[in-house]
């Protein structure tokens, strides 16, 4: 698969890498180099060489870059935006075990981006990514337990998933176990007391939608000793996760 460059990209670079002038080096380097250099490249805005960069990189076997170019593929950042080619992107990374290329796919999956919608497919993914260690996956499989999305509705597992999600400081996972100990449901009491915490720790994390549920959960906290009903409850999962398109490393 050869990348299609955006309208006034370019390949060619003219910066000391490896201790050598180069120019359209990115199939000089070693995979990994191409990915570090690809990393540069994106962080400096230079999206069309990242992509360049990421290309080389994931044909030789780096599963995060893979990830990375499919990212790119979906914002249209550097390349012609096609969803299609993003999720092959993703599959071509989850099937060298990056875990947040499976979470990627599984998120393909879940909206319909780039493949036909299947949740079931989607569950699966999230689990894979999440057994691997990638605390938005845990989120992402915690929420469709939860919500029975792909699978039978089971609350108590979602609860552990998310769970898992918070621990490993992802703040989504911290806002959606917070609303399911502020609702409670099947297999899982509701806890006011913790509901504040998880909620208040997936605003500390920047979980937007956290700070503003938590500002609802105190409200309705004082609403109901007054013996009127709580806040309603955003149900969709995507509104609440932090972008994981992106390639790892600074914030953007």
């Amino acid at each position: 698969m050869r990348m299609r460059v955006a309208a006034g990209g370019r390949r060619s670079v003219g910066r000391v890498v490896c201790g050598v002038l180069v120019a359209a080096c990115g199939s000089s380097l070693s995979p990994a180099k191409s990915a570090e250099e690809g990393d540069y490249r994106y962080h400096a805005g230079e999206f069309a060489e990242a992509a360049s960069f990421y290309e080389d990189a994931c044909d030789g076997g780096e599963g995060e870059a893979c990830t990375n170019l499919g990212g790119m593929y979906a914002l249209g950042e550097g390349v012609e935006q096609d969803l299609k080619v993003a999720s092959d992107y993703y599959a071509r990374a989850c099937q060298q075990k990056n875990m947040r290329g499976c979470s990627m796919l599984g998120d393909s999956y879940a909206e319909g981006k780039g493949v036909p919608q299947d949740h079931k497919r989607a569950l699966e993914l999230f689990e894979q990514a999440c057994a691997g260690g990638h605390p938005v996956a845990c989120g992402d499989y915690g929420v469709a337990l939860w919500r029975g999305r792909g699978v039978s509705k089971d609350p108590a597992r979602g609860r552990t998933a998310l769970q898992k999600s918070c621990n490993a400081r992802n703040g989504a996972g911290c806002f959606y176990l917070g609303v399911l100990l502020r609702m409670g449901d099947d297999g899982v009491e509701k806890d006011p007391a913790a509901a504040e915490k998880y909620l208040r720790q997936g605003c500390l994390l920047e979980a937007r939608e956290a700070c503003a549920y938590l500002a609802k959960h105190k409200e309705a906290l004082a609403r109901e000793q007054l013996g009127e009903e709580g806040p309603e409850v955003d149900e969709s999962p995507a509104e609440a996760e932090p972008s994981d398109a992106k390639p790892e490393g600074d914030e953007k």
